[in-house]
């Protein structure tokens, strides 16, 4: 096998994962904690599904965090928001306990090659759970684009 026969697989680092939670949490912490009195968990996974980065608030529903994973794996595996499976009413049992239909979780996309997924679990609906990821893909996509070299 030549090495052009091989394709590069791009995935997200624990580095930029860490920043994505930490963003999440800062961002919730400021500006919906406050108003909604809502602790989050989020979890960022990469291209395999391997959880590189999970937090969670203080006071944060027990079941917050394994659904912030549970999240993650739905959207990196259907490679969509895990709301449009919520919008449909899926049933969960048809994917199994490892999954979540429930909004929150979002593929994490650099150009049009997805490299992990992100999950985000205890605001007060999964529609605020999925309008905070999408918010943080976009705060995060925008600091790669200004970033100085």
């Amino acid at each position: 096998m030549k090495s052009k026969d091989i394709k590069e697989i791009k995935s997200i680092t624990l580095e930029r994962a860490t920043k994505y939670c930490i963003e999440a949490i800062n961002i919730n912490k400021s500006e919906l904690a406050p108003i909604a009195r809502v602790s989050i968990a989020v979890t960022v996974v990469d291209i395999t599904g391997m959880v590189l980065c999970t937090m969670a608030m203080d006071d944060v529903l027990p079941i917050s965090p394994s659904l912030s994973v549970r999240k993650a794996i739905t959207a990196l595996h259907t490679k969509s928001a895990t709301i449009k499976l919520q919008d449909k009413k899926v049933n969960v049992a048809d994917f199994g306990e490892n999954y979540c239909c429930f909004g929150g979780g979002m593929p994490i996309e650099e150009g049009i090659e997805i490299v992990g997924a992100i999950g985000i679990s205890g605001c007060n609906t999964g529609k605020d759970d999925h309008n905070l990821a999408i918010r943080i893909l976009n705060l995060m996509q925008y600091t790669d684009r200004n970033r100085i070299k």
